[in-house]
């Protein structure tokens, strides 16, 4: 379960979005920009490893994927994210089924 949990720390995930404000914003510079690819390509394979540790426990589980990713609570469409609950959280309604592609959000 270790490696399925695993991922980058609060601060790194607020420094790669702060990066990434910069790059929509057209005001990354060449340095930042080479962080920005460093740290999407350790998440990329950060997110192998946990794919590949989610099939490992479907497989023993003799479960579909995707039940077991429902089950540990893990979006298993993670092109779609419902921000409607961190929204509500911050005190700005949103309905529940307004969902925003990820894509135009994050690279």
């Amino acid at each position: 379960m270790t490696t399925i949990n695993i991922g980058f720390c609060a601060q790194t995930w607020e420094e790669y979005h702060a990066l990434i404000a910069k790059r929509q914003a057209e005001t990354l510079t060449p340095e930042e920009h080479e962080q920005l690819i460093q740290m999407s390509d350790r998440l990329e394979q950060l997110n192998v490893t946990r794919i590949q540790a989610l099939i490992q426990l479907a497989t023993f589980r003799n479960q579909p994927l995707t039940d077991l990713m429902q089950t540990l609570g893990i979006n298993p469409h993670p092109d779609i994210v419902d921000y409607s609950v961190s929204m509500l959280d911050e005190g700005k309604p949103l309905p529940k089924t307004q969902l925003f592609d990820r894509s135009l959000q994050h690279p």
